[in-house]
């Protein structure tokens, strides 16, 4: 029998240092102030129309029936952690990822998509962070992002690709009152690689993701510049960004599109924008020889979100 997904917010709140609390005071002080926690995060979870699946350990997991429920659950628990009474001379502090998506509800478990990514943002999340996923913030309503800052492209097992993650800005650590109204566009997420070379074009991509250069005739673009190495450089595609690696005896030079320049030596160089790299001698040693890049962006989501009281609880 194939059991019907339906969409909900999966939400998992940790919380981090648990084995530290227990080492500095004992089972019994750490046990207690870890259980008023989960306690609170229970109590929240159903303020907001959530139900508690389960708690492991130190670990609370809920869904909810939107997006938009879990995320001001979120921030609601991480702001009632800041305010709790520390362990001793420790704070509490939790992290949280949530993710809405396809999930299976099975007596009292949740299964499916949407719990394995969100179990997989938890573990990205640090103390006093929020993290979710760009298909998460596209289900929220503008409003009620308080600023979201991208973070890196995460891989996740059974996915083809590596998946978005955001950050949830909600500022738990200040006691500041700011109402701040902003425009969040997601950064530009690298493409293509098109690499000029003597008027041959070699490109970077999702479907070749490295190549090498060099004097050999092996290389995947032949340098003729005679300070080069034979093989002098690779250039790779790693997920969201491209990574110029020098190999080489003399160095590798890279000139942005500002007309700073960079000096390689065995080290690694994320590709940006437009520029020039020069083999083995500097961009003001003439004559040069020089490989041009241009990098292509995936055009970028102008979605706007609000930030509303980045820093302090709304009524």
């Amino acid at each position: 029998m194939v059991e019907d997904a339906t969409r909900l917010a999966t939400l998992f709140a940790d919380v981090v240092g648990s084995t530290r609390l227990y080492e500095r005071y004992g089972d019994a002080v750490a046990h207690a102030g870890i259980e008023t926690c989960l306690e609170m995060l229970k109590q929240v979870t159903a303020e907001f129309g959530g139900r508690t699946v389960k708690t492991i350990g130190d670990e609370l997991m809920a869904v909810f029936a939107d997006a938009e429920s879990a995320c001001v659950a979120a921030h609601e628990m991480q702001w009632r952690v800041a305010e709790m009474a520390p362990v001793g001379d420790d704070q509490l502090a939790i992290r949280i990822g949530f993710h809405f998506g396809a999930a299976v509800e099975r007596d009292t478990d949740v299964f499916g998509d949407a719990v394995n990514l969100a179990s997989r943002l938890s573990e990205v999340a640090k103390g006093q962070q929020i993290i979710t996923s760009a298909q998460t913030l596209e289900a929220l309503p503008v409003a009620l992002a308080h600023g979201a800052r991208h973070l890196w492209p995460i891989p996740v097992k059974g996915k083809a690709e590596p998946i978005d993650v955001f950050e949830i800005m909600w500022d738990g650590r200040s006691d500041a009152t700011v109402t701040v109204s902003a425009q969040f566009v997601p950064p530009r997420i690298p493409a293509r690689l098109r690499l000029l070379y003597k008027g041959d074009e070699v490109v970077v991509d999702h479907d070749r993701p490295g190549i090498s250069i060099g004097r050999d005739a092996a290389n995947d673009v032949v340098i003729g510049a005679r300070n080069a190495s034979r093989v002098h450089a690779r250039i790779e595609w790693r997920r969201d960004k491209f990574v110029l690696i020098d190999l080489s005896t003399n160095g590798t030079y890279v000139r942005a599109e500002d007309g700073q320049e960079s000096r390689l030596r065995r080290e690694e160089h994320i590709l940006e924008g437009d520029g020039t790299v020069s083999f083995g001698r500097s961009h003001a040693i003439g004559p040069r020889d020089c490989l041009e890049f241009y990098c292509e962006y995936s055009k970028p989501d102008t979605r706007t979100f609000l930030r509303n009281a980045s820093s302090a609880r709304t009524g």
